[in-house]
């Protein structure tokens, strides 16, 4: 039996004093059932549509929102009718009712996406339903934090004070994002990646979202990211993936998303989503020599498949730690340099490195080494002039070893001037083209600046 099931009203066989009291009474059980109507669906315009949008809890009391057609929504009504007070020969579908009664709730401004406002404007829908508790400074949430701490940040005091800023940026200021993605990035499963990611989201119940295939990210329906302010992707993308890539950076650095949900017109709508990327790979995302979108974290080991360790940090949370933890980060003190620039790790060095050209790649291993492997070599020597030809060569043997392709020589020696700015090309006096390379401590300082950090060269 439905919400809306009730005895028929019969007037075929009631008097006519009576058939005028069961008009009245008919009339109040259509306000009556068009009321219920209204507590759970509103008229919406929709992009150049119009429709209804249908409110639901879900069990663990998220709000979920769908939109529904016309045609959609008096069909769930089709089996739900009561008699038509001015014409008592007839039925009411209560479907068509409601889409023409005066008094059914209705978002002329359509649909918005404004976290952390309860106010939005007159006749917008705002799909912000705030965070899932209310901070406490009962309980703990130190196991937590000592999970990241210690493994998501391997120890490293200014990698955790960035990140758990990054975190505390999303309680205090969820309309104000962020553009670096967090990249999680360990050579083991069970780390504790997607446990650190899950954990944060849980704060934001509705406004969370875990993907493993990237087409919920990058495909052509995304009306399930309109309502997201973070996102974790758990091995959901790879550096060979260009399409992807681009995507991807686009919806990090702007803040404006194509929205296209089925079957509806495209409209671009505010963005607010912050990512977070977990994987398994040495090389995870393309990372150029200034980059500020990336903030790349070593994942430490020591809690590697541990199950009971998981299990004590779960049960603290789950007895008033996610209320504490709402305390921690609107509490956190976030200065000025977050804002500015994402942490200098040795993991986003890598991402840097790997993301060179095979020019970039094996200048970086030449001063590694501190020798450059050509014809004329002498073990332990930098050369500080040297033929082009000879250099040249001695990338080439490189590429050749490590079955890549080269790339030609004029963009050989762009990259070489961009990596070490103070080398020199000029003819010596038997016409031959060479380098003046500077010294070997000196390049790698110009290699160090051209990567934005510095460079651990004992390694």
């Amino acid at each position: 039996m439905s919400d809306f099931d009730d005895d028929v009203l019969d007037f075929t066989t009631a008097p006519v004093g009576q058939r005028a009291s069961k008009a009245k009474q008919s009339f109040s059980l259509l306000n009556q059932k068009l009321k219920h109507i209204n507590e759970k669906y509103s008229f919406i315009i929709h992009g150049a549509t119009t429709g209804v949008l249908r409110e639901s809890k879900s069990r663990e009391g998220a709000i979920n929102i769908h939109i529904l057609s016309k045609e959609h929504f008096i069909n769930i009504f089709a089996s739900q009718s009561i008699p038509d007070p001015e014409n008592e020969a007839k039925r009411v579908n209560l479907g068509k009712a409601w889409w023409a009664w005066p008094q059914r709730r209705e978002y002329l401004g359509g649909l918005v996406f404004q976290p952390g406002l309860s106010d939005v404007g007159q006749g917008e829908y705002n799909l912000w339903t705030d965070f899932s508790y209310e901070p406490s400074e009962d309980g703990s949430c130190n196991l937590f934090l000592d999970h990241v701490r210690n493994n998501i940040c391997s120890g490293f005091a200014e990698s955790y004070n960035w990140l758990m800023s990054w975190c505390a940026a999303i309680v205090q200021y969820p309309a104000r994002r962020r553009d670096a993605a967090v990249i999680l990035r360990s050579k083991e499963e069970g780390t504790g990646k997607s446990f650190f990611a899950d954990v944060i989201g849980k704060l934001m119940h509705r406004h969370y979202l875990s993907v493993l295939n990237p087409e919920h990210i990058i495909g052509k329906f995304n009306s399930h990211l309109a309502n997201k302010i973070l996102i974790f992707a758990d091995e959901a993308f790879t550096t060979d993936d260009k399409k992807a890539r681009a995507i991807m950076y686009g919806m990090i650095s702007g803040h404006t998303l194509p929205l296209e949900p089925k079957g509806k017109d495209v409209q671009n709508i505010e963005f607010y989503a912050r990512f977070i990327i977990a994987s398994n790979h040495e090389w995870v995302v393309p990372a150029g020599m200034d980059a500020r979108r990336w903030a790349v974290f070593d994942v430490a080991a020591h809690a590697k498949q541990n199950r009971e360790y998981f299990l004590n940090i779960e049960n603290q949370m789950n007895n008033g730690g996610y209320a504490k933890l709402m305390h921690t980060l609107l509490n956190w003190e976030i200065t000025e340099s977050f804002w500015a620039g994402v942490p200098s790790t040795t993991a986003l060095l890598e991402q840097k490195i790997a993301s060179l050209t095979t020019a970039g790649q094996w200048w970086f291993e030449t001063l590694l080494d501190g020798t450059i492997n050509e014809p004329n070599k002498i073990e332990g020597f930098w050369p500080v002039t040297i033929k082009k030809q000879d250099l040249f060569t001695a990338y080439l043997d490189w590429c050749r070893r490590r079955t890549v392709r080269p790339i030609p020589d004029n963009s050989w020696g762009r990259t070489l001037k961009r990596l070490c700015r103070s080398i020199h090309r000029r003819q010596n006096v038997q016409n031959a083209n060479v380098y003046d390379l500077p010294e070997l401590d000196q390049a790698r300082e110009e290699f160090a600046a051209a990567m934005g950090q510095k460079v651990d060269w004992q390694q």
